[in-house]
């Protein structure tokens, strides 16, 4: 929190006479992390009349590091240290004010413990007060006044004004475009700690946004503001080494960062820490722990997670084979206009499992999908047209839709394989079994758990010549290298 964890080295005047080395040996476990050590030399300081003491024991309570977190004893705590003449106390108690932590939300008192804070200097302050003349919340809104209160806050050195101040420099927002400008404010921020400014600025070094670009560069802020619990850097981090942007592909890292954004948030790290348990990418496999977090994160209405989750159920795999929950998944993703989701949805309605079967809403789903592009759906939609189910009977136009899903995103083959049997049948086409087994034994190299079509080869063999043989194997090896050209002339 900006104001509410302030440190500044409090005058001599305020600190009681005997209570250095007190407080050196507190601040000494601080930096250690024994709040354990801490908290009672903190408490018997603040009892002494330290005022350093009783601002960093509210900043504990805040953040629930040794003591339970309670904002309404950092603020008791905050009043005491303000009394005793602490200028950060009073701006966090302004801050304490504008959001309503630990008291009764009131912007007219947040406005005058800024200022406070501010007539003696405190920069947070004025950052504080930029926020309240900007929105306009306990005094009339003044964006000028807002714009030189930031402008103030940042030359003061406040690493929030200069992040703020940085956004308003990149989007043009009451100040002219100056990305350059932008970047060198958030390089102060993030010199000083602030995550947001480092995760900016990491975001600038891997767009090229106001400065060249510059993978390691960016890696190294992300990986600052991660370190912080700054989630969405952890996460860029873990797109960086999955996808290998600038780095060699590596999933161990990849979900070390996945991993580390869904401590620190939720949704999409969550899909991605249970896609790699799925998979078995930079872990080992584990279907359970992949439904575990394709739940949480199907729960909080991540499309992929729900289609995802909806395959498990679907299969049983790491979960026991429910349907009807695979297709209440599908449906959930489905109305969120996840292609994977509709596609799924419509196959579960075509074949009528978890569901009555029902060609006419599967054929509509199929064809939207088909409209934009999706292959696989394509595949489906001919096989409806071709058999006449849920669509009236069109050879050619499940002829066209069967070569349209050539490359098909799942890698089924399924558009090659109807297209083979069309051939078979002279469904559409005129019949051909060198091109039917040229398509059918390519689609089985490559998917050779479809043990049916083994019979179906035998049975065209057994009735080809052995030229025909021949020129089918030859013309599969045209297909894996032209794909459909080859049969153009068919």
């Amino acid at each position: 929190m900006r104001l509410l964890k302030t440190i500044i080295v409090i005058p001599f005047f305020l600190v009681p006479i005997g209570s250095f080395a007190s407080m050196e040996d507190a601040t000494t476990a601080l930096t250690k992390g024994d709040y354990t050590k801490a908290v009672p030399i903190l408490r018997a300081e603040v009892n002494s009349g330290s005022a350093v003491a009783a601002r960093r024991l509210a900043e504990l309570y805040i953040s629930g590091d040794g003591v339970p977190k309670n904002y309404a004893e950092s603020v008791r705590l905050y009043l005491i240290a303000a009394q005793r003449g602490d200028s950060n106390s009073l701006g966090a108690l302004g801050y304490a004010y504008q959001y309503g932590l630990g008291v009764e939300q009131d912007y007219s008192k947040a406005l005058s413990y800024y200022q406070k804070a501010a007539d003696q200097g405190q920069a947070d302050a004025f950052h504080g007060l930029s926020e309240l003349y900007e929105s306009g919340l306990g005094v009339e809104k003044n964006p000028k006044k807002a714009l030189d209160l930031l402008r103030e806050a940042a030359n003061r050195g406040s690493s929030y004004a200069q992040s703020s101040l940085a956004i308003k420099l990149f989007t043009g927002d009451g100040v002219e475009k100056n990305p350059s400008a932008a970047v060198d404010l958030l390089k102060l921020s993030a010199a000083q700690g602030n995550a947001e400014a480092q995760l900016k600025l990491a975001l600038s070094y891997n767009d090229g946004s106001g400065i060249e670009k510059n993978i390691s560069e960016a890696i190294f802020w992300f990986t600052l503001s991660a370190r912080q619990g700054n989630a969405k850097a952890a996460f860029s981090l873990g797109q960086i080494y999955e996808y290998g942007t600038g780095v060699d592909i590596n999933n161990a890292l990849a979900f070390h960062w996945y991993k580390l954004a869904a401590d620190h948030s939720t949704g999409y790290a969550d899909y991605k820490i249970g896609y790699f348990y799925r998979d078995g990418l930079g872990v080992k496999k584990n279907p359970e722990e992949a439904v575990k977090w394709l739940k949480k994160a199907s729960d909080q209405g991540i499309s992929r997670a729900q289609s995802a989750l909806g395959m498990l159920y679907e299969t049983g795999v790491g979960v026991e084979k429910n349907e009807k929950s695979a297709l209440t998944l599908y449906k959930q993703a489905a109305e969120q206009d996840s292609p994977l989701g509709m596609f799924r949805l419509a196959l579960m309605l075509k074949d009528g499992r978890g569901t009555q079967q029902d060609y006419t809403k599967a054929a509509s789903i199929f064809e939207r999908l088909s409209s934009m592009g999706y292959n696989e759906a394509q595949a489906q939609l001919g096989w409806l047209y071709e058999n006449g189910l849920g669509v009236t009977k069109d050879y050619h136009r499940a002829i066209s839709l069967y070569k349209l899903s050539e490359d098909d995103q799942e890698n089924t083959g399924h558009g090659l394989e109807y297209l083979g049997l069309a051939f078979k049948n002279g469904h559409g086409v005129q019949k051909n079994k060198v091109v039917s087994y040229a398509l059918l034994r390519n689609v089985l190299s490559k998917h050779s758990d479809r043990s049916y079509l083994i019979k179906i080869l035998n049975n065209l063999e057994s009735d080809m010549s052995t030229d025909d043989i021949e020129n089918a194997k030859k013309l599969g090896i045209e297909l894996s290298l032209e794909g459909l050209t080859a049969i153009k002339n068919y």
